[in-house]
Formats: C-alpha cells, structure tokens, sequence
C-alpha cells in the first residue's frame, strides 16, 4: 500500500471489518516495498496500466495486491480504507498520466462513487497542476463517464483530480477508469 502524502503520521489500521470478537497481532511491522513496474520497450507500465496500439488505458481498482498503489498515483491527502479512497470535505486524490515521448489526443474517464451520503464528487484535469478544469461531478451513489475537453489537448502529460467540489461531504471512490488515444502507436 502507499501511505498518504498528508505531511504527517499517518495512521494504519490493522483488523478484520467481518470478525467477529477480537483479533491480536504478534510481532506486526511495516517495511519498506519498492514496486518493479513492467519494461515494455520504452514505456514503464504499473498495476492496471495497458497500451494497445494508439490507445492507453488505466484501470484503477482496488482491490488487488498493493491496493491503493499505482504508478500514476501523484498524490493522495484523502484517507484510504480497503479498496476505496473516502472524501470528506477536505482531500484529493491527484492522478498523472504521461508516456515518454508521447502526446495524447483526445482521452476520456470514468470514475464510480461506491459510497455516498452528501456532498459533490468532483473530477478535474489539467496540464501543468496550476490550472484546473472540471471535467464530471456526482452528487449520488454511481458512475459518471465523460470526456476530458479537448481545449486540454495535444497534451505531454495529463492530471486528473478527484476531490470534494465544497462544503460538507462524504462519499468514496472505489475506481477510476482512463482511456487516452496517443499521436502513434506501440
């Protein structure tokens, strides 16, 4: 798993959410993991990660090995709790897709709220992290899918932010889905 980039501790929880009475730990630790991404020519690809031809494609779930990690994952200051990120009214997750030596064209996403009670699920992209542009909002349990705006492209590297829009909030994601047609093929 990664921890998150909060600028703090950061709290790990250990347990079972379906036993039932108690569970004792012995001798529990954390150590340090360092991921081995796939060699693919010139691309380095992690967990979810594909490129067919022109087309690249991001499948972030959460509910494999190493769980929240993905070699895309910029930054996440928003807890995460088995196989979902949980917003509040504060938080982000911040996700940055980029080839080397490759622009993208035209891209398109998917993001599903698994849990929600209040609140605006909001999904920007940018270039550069400076200017942000909404690209899809959920106020309720579901999926939206959209197209990222093509005033973002020819594009080096793109990034994509899910956070809460304002206010309170609380809901959970637990997949985001990215699709990018590349300027030549692989």
């Amino acid at each position: 798993f990664r921890a998150g980039d909060l600028g703090g501790p950061t709290r790990i929880r250990l347990g079972h959410w379906h036993a039932d009475g108690a569970i004792e730990f012995d001798s529990a630790r954390i150590v340090r993991a360092l991921p081995i991404h796939r060699q693919l020519g010139p691309l380095r690809l992690g967990e979810g990660e594909l490129v067919s031809g022109d087309t690249y494609h991001f499948a972030g779930t959460y509910s494999h090995v190493a769980s929240n990690y993905h070699r895309v994952l910029e930054r996440a200051t928003t807890p995460f709790n088995s196989d979902r990120w949980m917003f509040g009214s504060e938080g982000e997750v911040v996700y940055r897709f980029a080839l080397p030596d490759t622009k993208m064209l035209s891209a398109t996403l998917e993001v599903d709220v698994n849990y929600y009670t209040r609140g605006v699920c909001l999904v920007e992209a940018s270039r550069d992290g400076a200017l942000w542009i909404p690209v899809a909002k959920l106020r309720e349990l579901g999926s939206v899918s959209e197209t990222i705006p093509a005033e973002l492209f020819p594009a080096a590297q793109l990034l994509l932010r899910i956070r809460s829009e304002s206010g309170p909030a609380s809901f959970q994601v637990n997949r985001l889905d990215f699709q990018a047609k590349l300027d030549h093929s692989f």
